[in-house]
């Protein structure tokens, strides 16, 4: 209808009586897993000539369940918590993959007169990622020795590695540094 310049009249009085410029119309599928749905939208893009998208081999979940276990899937960047981490374990790793692990920068934006907002070994920003992993600077106590093996290797890609000996060795060294800055209570680090 609207391609051949027809209107509805609910339309028509929306838009007005004279139209001074072009117009476009877009078809927008909004209920993609009804079929009803999907019948329509592949006649409206057959009726404008528009390449459809194959999403005959996509799977699509049906169920509740089914959709968010999709969902929850999709957003996982990184790696679960491997499960021969304790309970405690698995909730620091998962604080550290997100952000939101206790570090100096977090502190001070919560009590800005009890903590800096500066790497106690050198003057950059004290965020998680600087003061557990990118600081060179850090005294050799709080070095982990289960961090050596992951030296080479970027934080990010360290987070997102499913083996128990990586992320006990991130485990280890976020703990002690943390410690180390005075903001973390995290098991027996020195």
């Amino acid at each position: 209808m609207f391609l051949r310049g027809a209107l509805p009249s609910v339309a028509l009085k929306r838009i007005g009586e004279t139209l001074t410029q072009g117009h476009a119309t877009i078809w927008c599928p909004a209920h993609e897993g009804i079929s009803g749905n999907a019948l329509a939208y592949s006649f409206a893009q057959d009726f404008s000539n528009r390449v459809s998208n194959d999403t005959d081999n996509q799977y699509e979940p049906c169920t509740a369940r089914d959709i968010l276990e999709h969902q929850r899937k999709t957003r996982q960047w990184y790696a679960p918590p491997h499960k021969s981490l304790n309970v405690d374990e698995a909730r620091q790793l998962r604080q550290s993959q997100v952000n939101t692990s206790p570090h100096l920068e977090r502190w001070h934006h919560k009590n800005p007169n009890a903590y800096v907002n500066q790497c106690p070994w050198r003057e950059s920003r004290p965020t998680l990622q600087h003061v557990t992993w990118d600081c060179r600077n850090k005294p050799m106590e709080v070095q982990s020795p289960l961090k050596l093996p992951l030296l080479g290797e970027p934080w990010e890609a360290v987070l997102a590695r499913p083996d128990l000996k990586t992320q006990r060795g991130l485990l280890d060294h976020a703990g002690r540094a943390a410690a180390a800055t005075g903001v973390l209570k995290w098991g027996n680090h020195p």
